[in-house]
């Protein structure tokens, strides 16, 4: 009984500490995690340049990625964290992207200079400003 209770015990404590104040990303396959920082005096504000952030970080690692530019990339919004402070409010969030298959892009536009990485966060910049 005594070993349950520090088991317990021991995955509250690790509850606690939380992926994105460690770490900016990880991967696991076509997995990819990655976290964004962001303040503002607004919760609203720090929530949407925590996402940005995370869109970014997210994007240099694709970026740096042989096998994810040119392919179609699903994201899933996870956890988010905010906190308020004397500042304003901090913001921690977590987004999750899946790199899928090929892209039809460049192979259908033959001559076009966009890639497909590029279309990708043409098109979510759109889809997102509309519904933001």
């Amino acid at each position: 009984m005594k070993t349950l209770i520090l088991l317990f015990l021991s995955l509250n404590a690790y509850a606690d500490q939380w992926f994105c104040t460690d770490e900016a990303s990880s991967r696991s396959n076509n997995i990819i995690k990655s976290c964004g920082i962001g303040q503002a005096a607004t919760e609203e504000s720090a929530r949407a340049k925590a996402f940005e952030n995370a869109r970014l970080e997210f994007r240099q690692v694709c970026n740096s990625s042989s096998d994810c530019i040119g392919r179609f990339i699903y994201s899933k919004p996870l956890r988010t964290e905010c906190s308020q402070d004397s500042d304003g409010y901090k913001c921690y969030r977590m987004v999750q992207f899946r790199i899928g298959d090929p892209a039809p892009v460049a192979s259908a536009h033959p001559g076009a200079s966009v890639s497909a990485i590029d279309a990708f966060w043409n098109q979510w910049e759109i889809k997102y400003l509309k519904s933001y």
